[in-house]
This record gives C-alpha cells, sequence and structure tokens, in this order.
C-alpha cells in the first residue's frame, strides 16, 4: 500500500511537471510562435486556442494568456469570446496603463465588427491616449471612419442627400487622416496603404488611389506578392484608372486582375469578376476588353504623361506589351 501511494505521488508529480511550463509566460510566448511558423492560418488559430486554453487552467488570472486568447478569438471569427477576454485584462489592469493598449485595440475592432461605431471609436481613441505614435491604433482608427462610411445608408429623400454627403465625407477625410499618420510610422503596411486607396478611391481621387495601389504592388512582403493581394490591388488600379478617364488602360488592368484571380482556382469568384468587368466595360461605353500583354497601348503612356508619381513606382510593367505572362512559378 505504501508503495502505491508513493508511485501515485510520484506520478502526480510528473504530470504537474509537464504542464508546469504553461505557467512560464516566456515558454508561452515562444510556444505561440512556434506555432505561428508551422501552420495554417485556420488551423495555427485553433492550435493557439488549444494551448491558450491549457494555460488559462494554469494561469486563470494570466494578462498575457487573456490577451493572447481574446486576440485568437478575434481571429477566429469569435467576437463575444473575444470581448470577454479583453474584458478580463482590462478588469486586471487600468485603462491608464500602457500594458492595456493592446487588450482596447482589440475591442475596438471587435465593436467595428459588430459595426458597434461609437463603442469601437471609443476604445480606439482610449488606445490613442496611451501612444499617440502606435500604428496599430492609427490604422484602427482609420478602419472605424472607414466602415462606418460604408454602412452610411443613403436617403431616400433628395432633400437629406446633403446631409448624408457630408457625413460620409468627413468619415473618409478622417480615414484618410488617420491611415497616413499611420503610413508615416510605418511605411510598409500593405493592409493600411490598401486602406487608403479605397479611401482615395470613394474621395474621387483616382491619381491618389492609383499611386496608393501601385505602390501595394511594388511592397517586398509576403502579403503583398500573394496572388489574392494582387489581383485585388489590380482590380482597384483599374477602377482607378476607369475613374481618371483612361478606359482602355482601366480595362487592361483589370483584365491582368481577372487572370490573377484564375490562378487561385476559385471558379465562382472569377465568374463573378468577369461580370463585374463586363459591367464596368459597359458603364463606360468601351467596346472591347483590353487584354494585358496585347498591342501597345497609347492610353497607358498617357496615365504616365498625366501622373508621373507612377512612372516614378514602376509598378505597371505587367501592363506592357512585352510583359512576360504570369505563371504561378515566377512569384
Amino acid at each position: 500500500m505504501l508503495a502505491a501511494c508513493v508511485f501515485a505521488v510520484g506520478l502526480i508529480a510528473q504530470n504537474r511537471a509537464q504542464v508546469i511550463p504553461f505557467m512560464d509566460d516566456a515558454f508561452l510566448r515562444t510556444r505561440l510562435i512556434w506555432l505561428n511558423m508551422t501552420l495554417s492560418a485556420k488551423t495555427r488559430a485553433l492550435a493557439r486556442l488549444e494551448t491558450l486554453e491549457k494555460a488559462r487552467v494554469m494561469q486563470p488570472g494570466s494578462v498575457l494568456v487573456h490577451q493572447e486568447l481574446g486576440d485568437t478569438y478575434l481571429d477566429l471569427g469569435y467576437l463575444n469570446r473575444a470581448e470577454g477576454a479583453y474584458q478580463v485584462v482590462l478588469k486586471a489592469l487600468s485603462k491608464k496603463d500602457p500594458a492595456a493598449m493592446p487588450a482596447l485595440l482589440g475591442l475596438a475592432k471587435v465593436h467595428r465588427e459588430q459595426l458597434h461605431w461609437q463603442r469601437a471609436h471609443g476604445f480606439a481613441a482610449d488606445a490613442f491616449k496611451l501612444n499617440r505614435n502606435s500604428a496599430p491604433v492609427l490604422t484602427e482608427l482609420g478602419d472605424v471612419y472607414l466602415d462606418a462610411s460604408f454602412h452610411l445608408v443613403a436617403p431616400k429623400q433628395r432633400w437629406q442627400q446633403w446631409r448624408y454627403t457630408r457625413r460620409k465625407a468627413f468619415r473618409l477625410a478622417w480615414a484618410g487622416y488617420y491611415y497616413q499618420k499611420s503610413l508615416q510610422i510605418r511605411p510598409r503596411q500593405f493592409r493600411t496603404r490598401f486602406q487608403l486607396g479605397y479611401v482615395r478611391l470613394e474621395q474621387k481621387r483616382p491619381e491618389a488611389a492609383a499611386s496608393q495601389f501601385c505602390r501595394v504592388l511594388t511592397l517586398d512582403s509576403p502579403q503583398a506578392k500573394q496572388v489574392a493581394s494582387r489581383y485585388k490591388a489590380w482590380y482597384n488600379l483599374g477602377l482607378a484608372f476607369l475613374q481618371g478617364g483612361f478606359g482602355e488602360a482601366g480595362m487592361r488592368a483589370l483584365a491582368h486582375s481577372a487572370e490573377l484571380l484564375d490562378e487561385t482556382q476559385d471558379m465562382a469568384a472569377s465568374q463573378q469578376m468577369r461580370i463585374a468587368i463586363q459591367g464596368l466595360r459597359q458603364h463606360y461605353g468601351l467596346s472591347t476588353v483590353a487584354k494585358a500583354g496585347s498591342a501597345p497601348e497609347a492610353t497607358l503612356e498617357q496615365v504616365m504623361i498625366a501622373w508621373p508619381a507612377l512612372k516614378t513606382l514602376d509598378c505597371l510593367s505587367a501592363l506592357q506589351p512585352d510583359a512576360q505572362p504570369h505563371s504561378k512559378g515566377s512569384e
């Protein structure tokens, strides 16, 4: 009996030793970094969640664990759970504590996803007070204003149109302001520059929009090199050309975007893309859809003359007549 008790105590001690690493924040950070490096996005988030759930059992009051849990829940779309995890962090810290900034930023994202603009702005503003030079916080403030502008409901009465127009312009102006401030701190942010391009399109500033999407295409980052990112950039660049009055160049960029989308093998998305391009062609009264790499196009030269920044950025080589066909192996 004594031997059995000693064995049981030894087994418990051994199991305890196996879970002690979860008590160590340094070990937890190392584990999460390893998961980020070795797994795909969805699998990575689920593996992180499993690791963090185990860590929460061992450290129910850990700020780090609950912050990471909130971020992981947010990545998986579990908004209510994410909010709960971030609130645990704020209960452990004061809102004036700089360490609370990530939780405040997370809550801003949660409420933005839930279309609660005032709450989202409030949390983002609280995070901004803690660090006015944080690129993620500035980007989040821009996201709040941009998303809020997209969800404005156009009035049915013409006499109310002026108010709608002013509110939309106000939100777009603030979105652009915060995105620019964020890019001044970290110029190579892919998503922030993309969002700024959206703002310029909405503001009917095609040259400024084209400049942002060209910069996106010239970024040397893994995200910028993904086919899914590149076809969206080319599509929006095509919209900027059309908005600026360069119909042939716009169709050429849209055609290149469709070619890139075909590589994703998403047939439904490819079909929708071609329907959208056909609609744009008819809307702008263009007779044919130009193909990337086809006959020399005077309008492409006209774009670079009218918007010299694009020539400096050198982002239009894929549309030149001598451009090599894009292939999966070229990335």
